[in-house]
C-alpha cells in the first residue's frame, strides 16, 4: 500500500481545510441520544429501548456491545433548498438510516 509524500499529506489537508472554510457553513448540531445492549435487534427492536442524551466525549464500545443512536435536526432557513451534508464520524463499523430508510454499512 502506497502512502502519501509529506508534500502531498500537506497539500490535502489544505485543501480539506479550503473546502471546510470556503464552501461549508454549519447549520447546528445534531443532538444524540443514544442506547446501549448486548443484544443484537432489528432497527425496530432498538427503537423500543431508552435512549439517554449524548454528550461530547460519551463513550462505549464494551465487547460485543451494541450501540444505537438517534438524533434528529431540523434545517434552518439558511439551508432550506441546498445540499446539506452531515459530518459523522462514527470510528468503528455503522449502518446510518434517515427517516427508516438505510443507507449501507460503514
Amino acid at each position: 500500500m502506497k502512502t502519501l509524500s509529506a508534500e502531498f499529506e500537506g497539500r490535502l489537508k489544505h485543501w480539506l481545510r479550503v473546502l471546510r472554510d470556503d464552501f461549508y457553513r454549519p447549520l447546528g448540531p445534531i443532538r444524540l441520544e443514544a442506547a446501549l445492549t448486548m443484544d443484537r435487534l432489528s432497527p425496530e427492536e432498538a427503537g423500543k429501548l431508552e435512549f439517554q442524551p449524548v454528550e461530547p466525549g460519551f463513550t462505549w464500545g464494551n465487547t460485543w456491545e451494541y450501540g444505537w443512536f438517534r438524533g434528529s435536526f431540523t434545517v434552518p432557513e439558511a439551508g432550506k433548498g441546498k445540499r446539506i451534508v452531515m459530518d459523522l464520524r462514527p470510528g468503528g463499523e455503522s449502518t446510518l438510516f434517515v427517516n427508516g430508510k438505510g443507507f449501507g454499512t460503514y
